[in-house]
């Protein structure tokens, strides 16, 4: 196996879509996007299983509470009434969905 390194991920799918790279390991959300929207999804298809969910997270100013606040509040909100659920499913990315909004959660 020979692996490639590149600086932009747009360039690694390039390769793969035009067949001068056979894979692109990338994480599920960007794999997927990628797979529905390259070449109108008719280039690249997502495979393999997902090798461990990994957070992600919404940076805001550490000084700005209130806005931390209600982003966290809206997340939940989101999650609670089901669009959170809708939206991943939509994007086929719900493995490794959070269940609850948390502050510096990951860390």
């Amino acid at each position: 196996m020979q692996v490639h390194r590149f600086d932009d991920d747009t360039v690694a799918l390039a390769e793969v879509a035009a067949g001068k790279a056979v894979a692109d390991f990338n994480d599920l959300p960007v794999a997927a996007y990628a797979a529905r929207t390259t070449d109108n999804g008719n280039s690249l298809e997502v495979t393999g299983a997902l090798s461990q969910s990994s957070p992600y997270g919404i940076a805001v100013n550490k000084s700005d509470t209130a806005l931390r606040d209600a982003v966290a509040k809206g997340l939940d909100e989101l999650m609670r009434e089901g669009t959170y659920d809708a939206v991943l499913a939509k994007w086929n990315v719900s493995t490794g969905a959070a269940r609850a909004a948390a502050v510096n959660g990951g860390l």
